[in-house]
């Protein structure tokens, strides 16, 4: 590959990576990785991550969810959702936490009192990881009790340790225990670290 080459494919790349298109973007890396002698990838560039499985059933499942759970039967499918939703399953996040966030802002989103407005978008719960996580707890605030099933069983164990240590986390905020609730957020990042 000659290197006028390799620049026009990379700007290809950087344009489909701004578009919200990763998938397309790492597709020209690796080709051109495999073309380019000698080297596994461009320099200066991380390892492309491993294909992530086709997560197209799994978005269409979610929105289908999130409209019946949060009574948005006539909403569509929109590109900022989608990427949401793609964003947070790309972090590690899997389809069950996704759908307890969902089920957190049905019992408990947000309501504008003057206008009736519910804050519960399906963009908004995955916009990032604080905000999917703050969904979760809602629910666990409102109803008590959460379960978050892992298709993986290597992560098995750590997932285990998230559930308790969110079950743990929802009954100090609600006992008003601050203090705890700070470690115990502290020693939940470290384990969401581990699952990746």
């Amino acid at each position: 590959m000659t290197p006028k080459t390799a620049i026009q494919e990379l700007a290809t790349a950087i344009g489909l990576f701004a578009s919200g298109d990763e998938d397309g973007a790492w597709t020209i890396v690796r080709r051109m990785a495999k073309a380019g002698p000698g080297q596994a990838t461009l320099p200066g560039m991380p390892e492309a991550p491993e294909p992530v499985a086709n997560h197209t059933d799994t978005v269409r499942r979610l929105f289908v969810y999130w409209q019946q759970r949060c009574n948005h039967g006539t909403a569509k499918l929109t590109p900022e959702r989608t990427r949401a939703v793609l964003g947070r399953l790309r972090q590690g996040y899997t389809e069950a936490e996704i759908r307890k966030a969902i089920e957190g802002a049905a019992e408990a989103a947000y309501q504008n009192d003057d206008n009736g407005k519910r804050y519960d978008d399906l963009e908004l719960i995955c916009r990032n990881g604080t905000k999917l996580e703050s969904f979760i707890e809602r629910g666990v605030l409102k109803t008590g009790a959460i379960e978050v099933v892992n298709a993986d069983a290597s992560k098995g164990g750590v997932e285990e340790q998230i559930t308790a240590l969110r079950r743990k986390m929802a009954e100090l905020r609600k006992d008003g225990r601050n203090t705890e609730y700070e470690q115990a957020a502290g020693e939940l990042a470290k384990l969401m670290g581990k699952r990746r």
